[in-house]
């Protein structure tokens, strides 16, 4: 182990141990000067670590220096384990809480905390799916910690709109895509837009649509076949939230458009007629029509062959019969 006095380094002899001994016994004002001079990371640390008197005196130098020369690995460490204490230091040292870590994946702490969340969560799901025996109280604290950390960092300041550049990638719709409910409350809390549109976001389908749309369409087409997500869970939640279900793609579709066109499936867990009158119910607009002039009647009767339980949903629910396109024949997606 060496220290750098100034200009002087000094490595300690094969009797380092009495040396050590010897160094704490010097009162406060110069160990934290003997720190201070101290530039490598792991020498200050081998330092810090000698005795618990030590490293409670420097172990807000190894931050600093941790933010100062180690690029804030610290808070990356603390973010891949949800570690609020770590952080918390590391913030506390001057560390910002935005930095855009500098490999492959231009990332601050916050998105990569969501995607940390989200992705391992997914995992675990499909592994109880599978039949796998997890503990599902250590997952649900597993969960909860993960949560408890995403919501430290924005309480923090940390930036809930960031876009990762090329992939366009942002926090609220990785947790909306994937429903992770709690997430999705945090961001919303937070002011993420509920009606933010999902355009050039990777794993959409590029159509400016809102997560709004993007939900109805996975209710159908799940990201993963092996776990399904709740997403009518966090359809609701984005109801909750004051999301504007008249809001059109660039084609000019609403969510209620793309829900009365996506297939019937047993497995979506609710049925197409249940997504219609949930949505009609929450305001959406059951005349509304894309830029082509249909309105979810006509593309109901215009399936092959027509929904007639789902024709009879939209008129019970004030669809008007003279508004049908004749024009229109074929599903729009």
């Amino acid at each position: 182990m060496a220290f750098h006095l100034s200009s002087t380094k000094v490595s300690l002899p094969s009797h380092a141990g009495q040396l050590r001994t010897n160094l704490t016994t010097l009162p406060n004002e110069l160990l934290l000067l003997i720190s201070k001079q101290t530039r490598r990371q792991r020498d200050l640390n081998s330092f810090a670590r000698s005795n618990k008197r030590l490293y409670a005196l420097l172990n807000p130098q190894l931050y600093q220096q941790d933010v100062k020369y180690g690029g804030c690995r610290a808070l990356w460490l603390a973010t891949l384990q949800a570690n609020i204490g770590m952080a918390q230091h590391s913030l506390n040292a001057g560390a910002d809480v935005n930095i855009v870590h500098w490999g492959t994946h231009r990332r601050t702490p916050l998105l990569t905390a969501v995607r940390e969340c989200c992705d391992n969560w997914g995992k675990k799901m499909s592994s109880i799916h599978r039949g796998v025996d997890l503990d599902k109280v250590d997952v649900k604290t597993w969960l909860e910690k993960q949560s408890n950390y995403i919501r430290f960092l924005v309480s923090r300041g940390a930036d809930i709109h960031y876009k990762e550049p090329g992939r366009k990638d942002f926090a609220f719709r990785y947790a909306g895509l994937r429903a992770q409910i709690e997430v999705m409350r945090i961001l919303l809390d937070a002011g993420a837009d509920p009606n933010v549109s999902m355009d050039a976001a990777e794993g959409v389908r590029n159509m400016g649509e809102t997560l709004a749309h993007s939900l109805i369409y996975r209710l159908v087409y799940p990201i993963s076949s092996r776990y399904k997500p709740d997403y009518l869970k966090a359809l609701q939640v984005l109801l909750e939230y004051g999301a504007d279900l008249n809001a059109r793609d660039k084609r000019g579709a609403t969510p209620l458009n793309w829900a009365v066109d996506v297939r019937d499936d047993a497995e979506a867990g609710i049925s197409v007629e249940e997504r219609i009158k949930l949505l009609i119910e929450h305001g959406a607009d059951v005349n509304a029509k894309d830029n082509q002039g249909r309105t979810p009647l006509s593309i109901a009767l215009s399936r092959k062959p027509p929904h007639e339980l789902l024709v009879k949903v939209l008129l019970e629910n004030g669809a008007d019969i003279s508004l049908r396109s004749d024009e229109v024949s074929g599903n729009h997606g």
